[in-house]
């Protein structure tokens, strides 16, 4: 189960860090992906 969980985490990173690279004039929007993966790194510790 955490396997699964850490693998979804990790596409999601890397799909979010993709997206941020393709549009890099959207400031507003790469300070989301960081809060995005950082809140997605942070999370699954706390748990």
């Amino acid at each position: 189960m955490i396997i699964i969980i850490t693998t979804v985490i990790v596409i999601i990173i890397i799909t979010t860090v993709i997206l941020g690279l393709q549009m890099p004039s959207h400031t507003d929007f790469q300070m989301n992906v960081k809060l995005s993966v950082l809140f997605v790194i942070i999370n699954p510790l706390y748990m």
